[in-house]
């Protein structure tokens, strides 16, 4: 029920009827909007597509503003996400719903699409969330929440002028904290936080007088572990590391401690491993344009030799291939020639796969399979693209509904023409932002202090792309 009234709510079935009383009494000359949620069943457990509404007052006027939209999280509609909406000419702060409760609430409905109905005219702002814990109120820790790209202002009818908000569900980033840490190796000291860290120097990190870092890394295939290299071994028993108050973009962390090394293994005798492979074996299919296979490593690897691997397409042809090391830690290996079998098979030679201390991952060798889509099976999508923000930065997102196919990002700069070349066949949604940052990601805003999201819109149909063939336009529209 929103508002909220003040007291306590009783109620009571009786078949098809429910009764409701108040105490103390509602307010009086408000307009009050009852709304049944997505968890409404019948005695035979069918639910309702959409929650259901109904307003009454307590005057002689019913207030008639009105807002909906849309509702998506990683290109999906989202069902049953709650909506919230705050009266901001009667807050003196900006509202946060994990704490706050709304002037008005419904829920998203099996198409993503929520409306807010009979709402007092003026400044209004909405935020959604997915309510996993049942409590009504947005969990900052476990729970994605959608912040709209401006504040809506609600006229006294605006049912005739409809106010169409689209909402992109996003986690935010929250305080980090500090998990653990450990002596790996005598030079080697892994941190743990509870979430990643983006761009961490050495200078976060203070050690004492006697201990300097040589170097430091991200674990690709885990990125709350921060990996420090020093520059000589460990010669005390206890250490101790300040981690100095650092303004990061998902919060402060303040901490000071010792901690033990004396079961650090002095010489680094063991085997590096393949923390994991993206995509994963017969998982992801791979084709033109989008076949990388990164290798996510336990250790920092040497530069390999000439034939450590041997790509082939899966019968008699060798094929060549590229590699790229993004980091000691993270390889990515592409073929250069296209497998014409449908098949690609990769061979790593464990005993040519060295890490920094010269351990070799074995004495054998390990195989991984991919299927590798023909070029015959592949479509285009075309489109236009309208906006009147002008010169700005756009991002289409292309992604697959039912298919293992990678998302398909691409840039815009200006209005116009796009195109999707060389795709699976298959089922897409697609969305789209306006990136004024020019970063590549959606920004999510944030509620206190209140920053608003990147424009958002995803498109309402589901898109068909067809082997050898090009799609029909489709036309995406921003404000």
């Amino acid at each position: 029920m929103s508002p909220p009234p003040a007291g306590y709510v009783h109620s009571k079935w009786s078949g098809k009827k429910l009764s409701l009383w108040f105490e103390p009494e509602l307010a009086m000359d408000r307009t009050y909007v009852i709304s049944f949620g997505n968890d409404l069943k019948d005695k035979s457990g069918n639910s309702v597509d959409s929650p259901i509404s109904t307003s009454f007052s307590t005057g002689d006027h019913l207030d008639r503003g009105y807002i909906s939209g849309t509702l998506s999280t990683t290109g999906k509609r989202a069902n049953g996400w709650y909506v919230y909406g705050y009266h901001m000419n009667t807050l003196s702060e900006d509202p946060v719903p994990d704490f706050d409760l709304p002037d008005a609430a419904t829920q998203s409905g099996t198409s993503g699409d929520w409306e807010l109905t009979n709402l007092r005219p003026g400044k209004w702002r909405v935020f959604a969330f997915s309510d996993g814990n049942r409590d009504r109120l947005w969990d900052t820790k476990s729970e994605p929440l959608a912040i709209p790209s401006s504040t809506i202002f609600v006229s006294e009818d605006s049912s005739s002028q409809k106010q169409e908000i689209a909402l992109r569900g996003t986690m935010l980033p929250s305080p980090i904290e500090f998990r653990r840490i450990e002596a790996r190796f005598l030079d080697l000291i892994v941190v743990h936080f509870d979430a990643a860290l983006e761009n961490p120097s050495a200078d976060m990190f203070l050690f004492d007088s006697t201990v300097n870092i040589s170097s430091i890394a991200l674990n690709p295939s885990d990125s709350t572990q921060i990996r420090l290299r020093l520059e000589n071994a460990l010669e005390l028993d206890t250490v101790s590391l300040t981690i100095p108050l650092s303004s990061l973009e998902k919060g402060s962390i303040d901490t000071s401690f010792a901690f033990s090394v004396t079961n650090a293994v002095e010489v680094d005798t063991f085997p590096p491993t393949l923390n994991a492979m993206i995509p994963e074996e017969n998982g992801q299919m791979l084709y033109h344009g989008k076949d990388e296979i990164q290798l996510l490593f336990s250790e920092e690897m040497e530069d390999p030799s000439d034939g450590w691997a041997i790509l082939t397409d899966g019968e008699t042809d060798t094929l060549e291939f590229s590699l790229d090391i993004l980091s000691p830690l993270h390889w990515l290996v592409k073929p250069v020639e296209t497998p014409l079998t449908g098949s690609l098979v990769c061979t790593f030679i464990d005993s040519m796969l060295l890490d920094s201390k010269g351990n070799a991952f074995g004495d054998s060798s390990f195989t991984a399979s991919f299927a590798y889509l023909p070029d015959d099976s592949l479509g285009t999508l075309v489109g236009d693209f309208e906006s009147a923000s002008k010169p700005a930065t756009f991002i289409l997102k292309l992604l697959p509904i039912r298919s293992s196919a990678a998302p398909i990002q691409s840039v815009l700069n200006e209005t116009g023409k796009f195109i999707f070349e060389s795709i699976p066949a298959g089922q897409y949604s697609i969305e789209a932002w306006h990136d004024p940052n020019a970063d590549g990601l959606f920004t999510a805003g944030s509620p206190s202090p209140f920053k608003t999201a990147e424009s958002y819109k995803i498109y309402p149909d589901t898109l068909i792309v067809r082997a050898r063939w090009e799609s029909e336009a489709v036309k995406l529209t921003f404000p």
